[in-house]
C-alpha cells in the first residue's frame, strides 16, 4: 500500500456505511474499544484512517474462517 493511501481518512459516518452499521452503533463500537480510534481532524472533525478500517475488517475476516 502506498504512502498516500495509508493516510487517507474517512468520517465516522462513511466508515459506518463502509462496513454495513449504523453511525450510532459504530460510535458504541468505538466506545467499547472494538473498533479503531478515530483522529482529530480539525476542532469539530474526527475520522478514521482507511487503512485501519481495512486491518480492522481483515482481522473480522480471519477470525470468522
Amino acid at each position: 500500500m502506498s504512502n498516500e493511501a495509508q493516510k487517507q481518512i474517512e468520517t465516522i459516518r462513511e466508515s459506518a456505511r463502509a462496513i454495513g452499521v449504523s453511525y450510532s452503533t459504530l460510535r458504541r463500537m468505538i466506545a467499547a474499544g472494538d473498533f479503531p480510534k478515530p483522529i482529530q481532524i480539525s476542532r469539530r472533525r474526527k475520522g478514521i484512517l482507511i487503512s485501519k478500517r481495512n486491518a480492522w475488517l481483515e482481522k473480522k475476516a480471519s477470525q470468522d474462517v
